[in-house]
């Protein structure tokens, strides 16, 4: 047993550390008692404070357990406390939808609350804080951006001086010599001889002032030395430097070269026209096909004689109009498509091939020529930026979004010597392995050239006969003379071999191309290898290889791929294994195969489902098939050759980009911008830089793009030069200090989700983000891999493509990738499994919602609220409102079209908002505190910065504040005024001297050999205990030159993205809300029956509230799945049903039915209505507690003949006729004043007590599959066959009808009724309230009551007592859980078999309801009162009914 001895189990360890080590072990959960003192207490606070920065605090949990920020961290970054918590019902929502998936109470973070203090917010609220960040970075630049869009520059030079260096043009036409580029704005542009060498042979600027250009010493020929960098002088000037795709030409200046960051700021016009009019990638190709239909259009007007061209023309093809409308509001990339686009300008690009020349000579004698044409460039990029910042200020207004660009235009990579080392190696051991897989396939071609002279046995192979055997023939010259001997003709090439041999040979040399002496044969055919092209890729091994599937061989087919073939006896069983059949249908490919009845070919499976071609079974993507023995060798060395592919394939497509990065050293930059280092010794590697070209927007969601470091992956042990990132190296006494934001974009997803709850953690797959944990199997990874029964590393590529919008053929292919065996229809079931877990089902409501949504998985709120932004008119992102590009709009694009790639923008564009915000946060925090550190490079989700070796600790530190703000401010922008601890901070902060994904990689690679000395990673407990070293303390003065400035920074608070969608999604109607929350939850359709059966009969009282049983009462029905009460929650008083509403407005009704026109059969009929539900329920339904009870009564003499007058066939009719009669008069005209709100308490509840035997759950509203209904419809059906089929849409319209009567009554109650004055005048009363709008004013506020031409009668009331006080019916029976409807009613109108036989015409609701009731439909007795009741005439009709076309609800039903 552990002995509670402070820190014995972890020596010579503070309190803190051994907390944390044991919490690690899950000692804690183990042995809870003896380790309980070393939790996080005041104790250890204490130690902390003294140790180090934290500080004693309080835990904090939200309502369903997920801890949140500490209270003192609270307070700095909320100072406002929460404006806007969770409303009860959200919570309660929120623990039913986390109950259904077993998460609810699955909380795990017990880490001790964090506490330090922070660095004060400039305001009360991060959106106020950043937005002062954003503008105290961006300027003097913002300023300098927009006077250069309004500024025009000067016209071009029209002759050029040939001097090197700069030279300005002035102008007036004067030049002046070795003057750098002056000014805080430009248009800069270089050209390159690309083919010879990667600097700049010369450079053209554009000022507002002037012109300047650059030419090279070494295109002049001063020096040998082709190394020249363009100088543009002071690097403490704040300048804007303008260009089209500036990177490519930031590379070229010299002062970008040094490891402190110079002052300007790059702008790429590039970058802001794909931020704007940019498109994805599945719109590319449609473009490119318009692209190219507009120039044959074009080419056709000018060149009419083109015979061709005009019958192009005259097919249509090219004069249709373009359906696709976003077409003309995009472009491709280049400058030349970019100008054309925003400008209308084409530009002549032909001159610009000059520059692939590597004789400097030809530059030279078109110098003026090429001078002219960059200046053009400069010119046009000049012009398409005046257009296209505007427009991206517009897209993205939020200065953090520019002021960030400045930073990831101006990335640094530190190297040194070992890069050179590198290239070497990685290169020659790729060549090394690449002659290996040669030689082995070079043995095998001549093992199989040996066959030539035998075809019975190459005819008989099945890998073999598939070669190509003819052409061996020689052909002999015609003798001279007769008599000669014949001699092989000239000019043959390889005479004697076959003709698959002599096609792998691009060029032989003359003297290995002759007939072979039998001697020499096989010198020469050794002597030929260096020309033969043969690799694994070679279309031919296979066959040298002879490849089998399950050990059948394999067949090329020239339509299908590589096939296999099965004697068609065994086919059967591939064909049920969903393996793809082909059929050789075309006579003209595959003869031979279409040829053979004696077996059946299937296709090879390939990743990208079943109708793709394989093409190389030799791929990387087929080794698990290798390993699986599917896929197999005569030869065994074949795996080896399939592996050695493997292991060069990364070299292989990188090995030109990364040869020709442009690498910098130190001696070739001025001793200032040289590294300093006292202790370095004479053994460190001469340092250099490189300058990723990166593109900072370089795709629709504006990330940034770059070909080399952007896409390189992590070193693995059998990948040939995978080792690239630890090759960029920290100089010597910096360090990289970094991290990666813990799930970055599936944190952003699940927040979204969780905005709908306005709670962390509120959605299942927030809840799984924060306290999900791969032990518990309750991570999101975890629950796709046993889902799927995959690895859970294989898990996370499903998880961020279904994510980012991909359907189930994209986890289909994925499935058949990592599980080969899996036939097409196991893997479609397993995805389907997948999707409908997560995503869930697609439903189609819109009773509860405008468009189709999702429901009942893990993911569905995320999804919902996912496509919610994307169908936006113009979407936005949650936080900084950036926009989408404009070909992307709704507007332009078909309904749902690119919905993928509007849903991807919305993550991948909100990880950009991300980004933008860290990067801003550590620009504010560096000046402010003076951190020796500049941004190194971002990738994607990745952050590295390089530091001072002093400073590694305060920058780590400003990492984890910049990180904690970042995240405050995306729970904020999206409504929730909390932060979970469990992702405030990153999980470690990596402190390496190379650049690598984690610090104890060793990197060991086929071409390195020797592990690389591990780095540090240290969490924020760590950085905590660190003390002074990690203190950003408030009293260091900034540096007064760069010192932020944000007191004087206007703030005007902006409405939050998510806020508006929220306001649109509740339109003014909270219930539906909840409603339509509720079916986003539920997974089952009979509960979705039920939600959308209380849409149609909604409680406009309707709150939820807390039963006593611990269920969400949602009215009018409870919900199903038991939701855990919080014991400190009192239970809410649930609703009363429909039903029971109805007998409260019974007296209403037949008032207002009178009142506005209605005869005598409607009035018999409503009350036979609620007969008829009484008798069906077996209870006397209780009046509602909300409904407001009518102090108004009807005389006798009224009320008899009405009840008198209703049509009755038995004596229990009469019966209940006659109770109806007295409980409708009044029974308080005698009371006495003091006891009359007594007695009409005690008359009430005497009347309204319930004679049915309890229920459990409340009292059940009459549907079909009453027993009673069921046997009078039974009966009733044989005369009137469409009863049955027509009742359920009567008695969903028989709510409509009671209410409108309802409402009706309590206005006739107001307007016509006129109560006789009492005989004694009353006391005065005191000052009544305000009138309530009720229950039925505001159900029947925007639909009209339909009114008949008959009299009024005008009812009135006994004298009864003024002060008496009217008293409400308590409701009876506990809350209903029973569904109210077992069916969907039509939305329209009824079906034909409404109509009886007898007549054809629907019945009514009241007949309906009445003739279930009664057992017969007969002729009504009509009662046609006068305004004073005292005539009566009675006369026998046939009810006539109207159509109204649109209920209350809105469906078209039939009312009387």
């Amino acid at each position: 047993m552990l002995t509670p001895v402070r820190c014995r189990t972890v020596p010579n360890a503070t309190v803190a550390t051994a907390a944390r080590v044991l919490r690690r072990a899950n000692l804690f959960s183990r042995y809870p008692r003896q380790l309980g003192h070393l939790r996080w207490d005041s104790t250890i606070a204490q130690v902390l404070e003294r140790k180090g920065l934290g500080v004693p605090s309080t835990a904090r949990h939200n309502e369903i357990g997920v801890q949140q920020l500490s209270e003192h961290l609270y307070k700095q970054l909320f100072p406002r406390g929460n404006t806007d918590p969770p409303a009860p019902e959200l919570i309660e929502l929120a623990k039913d939808h986390l109950a259904r998936h077993d998460l609810l109470g699955k909380t795990t973070d017990k880490t001790p609350p964090i506490a330090f203090q922070l660095p004060a917010l400039v305001g009360d609220t991060l959106d106020e804080h950043f937005h002062k960040l954003g503008v105290d970075a961006a300027e003097p630049f913002l300023t300098h951006a927009k006077q250069f869009a309004d500024a025009h520059l000067p016209p071009k030079p029209t002759s050029w001086v040939r001097r090197s260096g700069w030279t300005k043009y002035n102008r007036d036409g004067t030049t002046e010599n070795d003057v750098l580029p002056q000014g805080n704005m430009m248009c800069f542009d270089v050209e390159v001889m690309y083919k010879d060498n990667p600097y700049a042979v010369m450079a053209c600027a554009g000022t507002p002032d002037a012109w300047y250009a650059w030419l090279s010493p070494w295109l002049l020929g001063e020096t040998e030395n082709k190394a020249q960098l363009v100088p543009m002088g002071d690097p403490t000037v704040d300048r804007i430097i303008v260009g089209h795709n500036i990177g490519y030409d930031r590379a070229k200046i010299l002062e970008e070269y040094d490891l402190k960051q110079t002052r300007n700021f790059f702008l790429d016009t590039m970058s802001l026209h794909v931020a704007v009019n940019g498109m994805c990638s599945q719109q590319r190709p449609t473009w490119m096909k318009h692209k190219k239909a507009r120039e044959l259009r074009e080419k056709a007007e000018h060149e009419s004689a083109s015979v061709e061209l005009q019958e192009v023309l005259q097919g249509g093809s090219l004069t249709a109009e373009e359906a696709d409308l976003w077409v003309d509001k995009s472009s491709i990339n280049s400058l030349r498509d970019v100008a054309q686009f925003h400008l209308n300008v084409k530009i002549d690009k032909d001159i610009r091939d000059v520059f692939a020349e590597t004789d400097r000579n030809v530059i030279l004698n078109q110098l003026d020529d090429l001078l002219t044409y960059c200046a053009a460039d400069v010119q046009v990029t000049h012009q398409v930026y005046q257009v296209v910042f505007p427009n991206f200020l517009g897209v993205c207004p939020h200065p953090v979004s520019f002021a960030a660009l400045r930073h990831l235009a101006s990335v640094i990579l530190p190297v040194n010597k070992t890069w050179d080392t590198y290239i070497e190696t990685a290169e020659a051991t790729y060549l090394q392995m690449l002659h290996g897989v040669q030689e082995r396939l070079f043995t095998l071609m001549e093992r199989t050239l040996d066959y030539k002279a035998d075809p019975e046995k190459y005819l008989s192979d099945p890998w073999l006969s598939q070669l190509d055997w003819s052409g061996q023939e020689i052909k002999m010259a015609k003798p001279k003379k007769k008599g000669d001997v014949e001699r092989p003709a000239l000019n043959q090439k390889l005479p004697g071999y076959p003709q698959w041999y002599k096609d792998l040979f691009v060029k032989v040399p003359k003297e290995l191309s002759g007939l072979d002496e039998p001697d020499k044969e096989q010198e020469n055919r050794k002597a030929r290898h260096e020309f033969i092209n043969l690799t694994v890729r070679s279309r031919i091994a296979p066959l040298l290889l002879k490849l089998s599937w399950e050990g059948y061989p394999l067949f090329w087919s020239d339509q299908f791929g590589w096939t296999f073939q099965v004697p068609r006896e065994k086919a059967e069983t591939f064909i049920q294994r969903q393996m793809t059949p082909v059929q050789f249908e075309d006579p003209d490919v595959d003869d031979r195969l279409r040829m053979d009845v004696d077996h059946k070919y299937f296709k090879l499976p390939h990743k990208d489902g079943p109708n793709a071609r394989c093409v190389n079974p030799m791929a990387k993507g087929y080794l698990p098939y290798f390993e699986k023995g599917i896929l197999s060798s005569e030869y065994p060395y074949a795996k080896e050759a399939l592996e050695m592919n493997a292991s060069c394939s990364y070299w292989i497509s990188a090995r030109e980009r990364i040869k020709n990065q442009m690498v910098v050293y130190e001696d070739q930059l001025p001793p200032s911008q040289r590294f300093v280092n006292k202790d370095a010794d004479s053994n460190t590697p001469i340092g250099g830089f490189v300058l990723p070209q990166v593109i900072p927007m370089g795709t629709i969601t504006r990330r940034a793009v770059e070909r080399t470091w952007l896409t390189a992956s992590n070193a693995k042990k059998n990948r040939v030069g995978s080792e690239l990132k630890a090759m960029v190296r920290a100089p010597p006494g910096y360090v990289f200090v970094g991290a990666d934001v813990d799930s970055e974009e599936l944190w952003i997803a699940s927040v979204v989700g969780d905005a709908t709850f306005k709670l962390h953690g509120g959605n299942a797959i927030g809840f799984m983000t924060l306290e999900g944990t791969k032990s518990q199997g309750t991570d999101l990874h975890s629950r796709t891999a046993s889902i799927l029964g995959i690895t859970r590393n294989d898990a996370k590529v499903f998880n961020y493509g279904r994510i980012y919008g991909a359907g189930l053929k994209f986890a289909s292919q994925l499935l058949r990738q990592f599980n080969p065996s899996l036939t097409e229809a196991e893997t479609t079931a397993i995805a389907t499994k997948l999707y409908d877990a997560t995503k869930g089902a697609k439903t189609n409501r819109k009773s509860l919602y405008k468009r189709p949504f999702w429901r009942g998985g893990t993911e569905s709120f995320v999804f919902n609220m996912l496509e919610e932004f994307a169908e936006q008119e113009r979407p936005r992102t949650p936080v900084l409102g950036a926009g989408i590009t404009e070909a992307l709009m709704s507007r332009w694009v078909s309904k749902g079209g690119f919905l993928t790639s509007r849903i991807n923008w919305a993550i991948q564009s909100s990880g950009v908002d991300y980004l933008h915000l860290l990067i801003i946060a550590m620009d504010y925090l560096t000046r402010r505190f003076n951190l020796a550190c500049r941004l190194a490079i971002t990738v994607h989700d990745e952050i590295r910065y390089l530091a001072e070796e002093p400073d590694k600790y305060r920058v780590a530190m400003a990492l984890q504040i910049a990180n904690l703000w970042t995240r405050v401010m995306f729970a904020q922008q999206v409504g929730i005024q909390d932060l979970p601890q469990s992702c405030a901070f990153f999980s470690a902060v990596d402190i390496d001297h190379v650049l690598r994904k984690e610090v104890d990689m060793d990197c060991i690679t086929p071409s390195n050999p020797i592990p690389i000395a591990h780095g540090e990673s240290i969490d924020i407990f760590q950085i905590l205990e660190k003390g002074d070293d990690a203190k950003l303390d408030d009293s260091i003065v900034p540096q007064s030159q760069y010192a932020p400035r944000l007191e004087n920074i206007p703030y005007t608070p902006r409405v939050p993205v998510m806020q508006r969608l929220r306001e649109r999604a509740e339109a003014g109607d909270h219930q539906a809300f909840l409603r339509f929350i509720r079916a986003q939850i539920t997974n089952s359709d009979e509960e979705l029956k039920r939600i959308i059966a209380e849409t149609r009969y909604s409680d406009p009282y309707g709150a939820f509230s807390l039963a006593s049983n611990g269920r969400v009462s949602g009215n009018p029905h409870q919900r199903h799945a038991a939701v855990h009460a919080s014991t400190k929650t009192a239970a809410a008083p649930s609703k009363p049903s429909i039903a029971s509403r109805f007998d409260s407005v019974s007296q209403a009704s037949r008032i207002k039915s009178v009142a506005a026109g209605s005869d005598e059969p409607t009035i018999r009929a409503t009350k036979a209505q609620g007969k008829a539900m009484a008798k069906a329920s077996g209870t006397k339904l209780a009046a509602s507690t909300k409904d407001t009870v009518l102090n108004v009564t009807i005389k006798k003499k009224v009320a008899a003949p009405e009840m008198a007058a209703v049509p009755s066939t038995s004596s229990e009719s009469k019966s209940k006729a006659s109770a109806t009669t007295s409980t409708t008069t009044t029974e308080n005209a005698t009371a006495s004043p003091s006891s009359s709100s007594n007695v009409d308490a005690k008359k009430t509840t005497s009347k309204t007590k319930p004679t049915h035997k309890k229920e459990t759950e409340g009292e059940p509203f009459p549907s079909l599959d009453d027993p009673v209904i069921a046997a009078r419809l039974e009966a009733v059906s044989k005369t009137s066959p469409g009863t049955r089929a027509s009742v359920a849409a009567k008695l969903d319209a028989l709510a409509s009808f009671s209410m409108r009567a309802a409402a009706a009554a309590e206005a006739a109650v107001t307007t016509t009724t006129t109560p006789e004055p009492p005989t004694n005048p009353p006391p005065v009363a005191p000052k009544a309230k305000e009138p309530t709008t009720t229950m039925a004013e505001k159900v029947l506020k925007p639909t009209a009551v339909p009114k008949n031409p008959t009299p009024t009668l005008t009812p009135t009331t006994k004298k009864s007592n003024p002060t008496s006080t009217p008293t409400t019916p308590k409701p009876v029976g506990r809350p209903r859980t029973t569904p109210i409807l077992p069916y969907t009613a039509p939305k329209k109108k009824l079906p034909s078999s409404a109509f009886s036989k007898e007549q054809k015409e629907p019945m009514s609701v009241s007949e309906a309801v009445w003739t279930a009731s009664v057992g017969g439909r007969a002729t009504t007795t009509t009662a046609t009162a006068t305004a004073t009741g005292d005539e009566k005439k009675k006369t026998t009709t046939t009810p006539s009914w109207k159509p109204v076309k649109e209920s209350l609800f809105g469906r078209g039903v039939y009312i009387p």
